[in-house]
């Protein structure tokens, strides 16, 4: 879209890299944050969350008070990128608007609404004030390297027919549906309810054998460790057993998210009028486009359950805590190397989120916020590694007909992301000791 803009295909590809950074950690309708409060639940202290969707909320909470810090800044760099300290001069008030929009709905969607829409409604916000705020401002002089070309259309497409309220709705519908359907799904009486009906429970074989007994007042009868199969490291200090935290799984909280964007999806297509084949056909190209991301995130999420059972995070994450108060600046950098070599926040939370865990608790025992914010940080600061991770850079060279030239890309934007890096580094120190009171603790 930036090269069909007129702008040179190096620097669209730097630009987009850039500005895909904020957004990351609520990417997805929310799965890295989804992934990593699955993954980290039997490492946290035991007790504080009663589930792993409660541990992603806080986590979303927390996401949603890091992410919008960087949100902020964001636009005046890629003004910067795009038309250096001219750029700067002449349009440094609608870029800083859109930092304060865009941040701002980050903030008030994960910690008051949904982390999943998160993105969603600040995205949709900050595109309808910036045209807004366009009406109203004077037009400045064109630059001879953005001068914009004709885009194709094509014409057998429905939404092509379309013209004035209706085509411009046309293209919101599928946002404002998917904002609606998760808004719903969090008010309490609704939530509680979906959660309560549509609950599938059952035992992993090898994992958890049978359920726990009750007394008579409900309580769980303790059981010896060799219950289960797998026990937490919390679990096997105790000696005895209420639960067995990695044996047991629940439909609702494994596919709660896909479900609702289904359902978003359906509504969308009723919406364009599209018939049940059409429908069908569009639901069965995208599962085969996405197929080796399905099989390659299934694999990634299995390698961390390995770990996590096997006590290979705790390990790792043991031997990281001799850093001791300077993990607070290393916790980033793990992120940022996760993301960078596998590509995904997703992918990057589910093998390092637990590691942060348990060095958070060796560096600050007893300190369930320093666990919130070390893994939160895992995500938040892993999306500066996206712009330098080989799989991004292949998707930007192909999309602006750069191919072979991954190396040029990535000698733009390896200097732009380390310099992100260091201060959203400063920014969890400081969240670490004088800010602490900024994590969000149950």
């Amino acid at each position: 879209m930036l090269v069909a803009a007129g702008m040179k295909p190096i620097r669209a590809a730097v630009v987009c890299m850039v500005a895909n950074t904020a957004p990351v950690a609520f990417g997805a309708m929310g799965a890295p944050i989804t992934v990593l409060g699955s993954t980290t639940f039997p490492i946290l202290t035991q007790g504080v969350f009663a589930n792993a969707n409660q541990a992603s909320i806080t986590f979303g909470h927390m996401a949603g008070r890091q992410s919008p810090i960087m949100a902020l800044i964001i636009p005046l760099f890629l003004v910067a990128l795009v038309d250096g300290v001219r750029g700067l001069k002449q349009t440094w008030g609608v870029a800083l608007t859109a930092g304060v929009v865009f941040s701002g709905a980050q903030f008030f969607a994960s910690n008051f609404i949904a982390y999943e829409v998160t993105d969603v409604i600040a995205s949709v916000l900050t595109i309808v004030v910036i045209v807004v705020l366009l009406r109203f401002r004077k037009s400045g002089d064109t630059h001879a390297d953005h001068v914009a070309t004709k885009v194709s259309v094509e014409d057998h497409l429905k939404a092509a027919s379309s013209t004035g309220g209706a085509r411009v709705w046309g293209a919101i519908a599928p946002y404002v549906i998917v904002v609606t359907v998760f808004a719903l799904s969090q008010i309490p009486v609704i939530k509680s309810w979906l959660a309560s009906t549509f609950a599938f429970v059952f035992n992993w074989p090898g994992l958890q054998p049978a359920n726990f007994a009750k007394n008579a007042d409900g309580t769980i009868v303790p059981q010896p460790l060799d219950f289960c199969g797998i026990v937490t490291a919390g679990q096997a200090k105790a000696e005895t057993l209420t639960s067995c935290s990695l044996g047991q799984v629940n439909l609702y909280g494994v596919l709660a998210t896909g479900s609702l964007l289904f359902i978003a999806g359906l509504i969308t297509a009723a919406v364009y009028r599209m018939s049940p084949k059409e429908t069908a056909g569009v639901f069965g190209r995208t599962v085969k486009s996405l197929a080796f991301t399905i099989v390659t995130v299934a694999s990634v999420l299995a390698i961390a359950y390995i770990m996590n059972g096997s006590g290979m995070t705790i390990s790792l994450g043991s031997a990281l805590a001799a850093a001791g108060a300077a993990f607070a600046a290393l916790s980033p950098v793990l992120g940022w190397l996760g993301v960078a070599i596998t590509g995904s926040d997703t992918s990057s939370n589910a093998l390092f989120g637990g590691m942060q865990v348990a060095a958070a608790k060796g560096v600050w025992p007893g300190s369930v916020a320093h666990e919130i914010l070390m893994a939160t940080s895992n995500s938040t600061g892993g999306v500066m590694g996206k712009m330098i991770s080989p799989q991004s850079l292949s998707v930007a060279a192909a999309a602006t007909g750069m191919l072979n030239q991954e190396g040029e890309i990535f000698r733009k934007v390896v200097g732009w992301s380390v310099l992100l890096l260091a201060v959203f580094a400063v920014l969890v120190v400081l969240q670490s000791t004088v800010l602490i009171g900024m994590v969000p603790v149950p």
